[in-house]
């Protein structure tokens, strides 16, 4: 048998390390607790910021999408607009008919005036040119009574 002094027993030994394995293991299970409580604490805070970031950026995308709807708004009333001015232009525009129409009938009441103009012109020039040969007769038979009452004047 083995004396007090040469050491523990192989029982109070196993005891006395197996104790120490737990004690061990214990303070590791309490770190690992305390580790996870850390992240889960930093993952809380992370997925909180997060949250409150992914909330304004919608919030701000909402913002930006409204203004762009009320931009895009405003373009199509200035559209409509134009639109609306074209419709009302083209309303009150002449068919291109009855433009053609209006078109031949004032030209062929052009050419009918510029037939008129010249009969009345060559009448004119036939009335001058008369007047002119009427000027001549009548300057003929003054000279020609004037010779006869100078002859008789002569003669008698």
């Amino acid at each position: 048998m083995m004396s007090e002094e040469d050491g523990p027993t192989l029982r109070e030994y196993v005891e006395v390390r197996f104790n120490l394995m737990q004690e061990t293991l214990a303070k590791q299970a309490r770190r690992h607790d305390e580790i996870l409580s850390e992240r889960d604490a930093r993952y809380q805070q992370r997925f909180e910021a997060t949250k409150e970031f992914v909330a304004q950026w919608f919030s701000s995308a909402e913002k930006a999408i409204t203004k762009a709807e009320m931009a895009t708004e405003k373009r199509f009333e200035g559209v409509n607009e134009f639109r609306a001015q074209l419709d009302s232009q083209q309303r009150t525009f002449m068919p291109r008919a009855e433009v053609q129409v209006m078109e031949t009938a004032a030209l062929n009441r052009v050419a009918q005036l510029e037939k008129q103009i010249d009969t009345l012109l060559a009448e004119r020039k036939g009335l001058v040119g008369g007047w002119g040969y009427a000027v001549g007769l009548v300057g003929f038979l003054l000279t020609l009574l004037s010779v006869g009452v100078l002859v008789y004047s002569a003669v008698k």
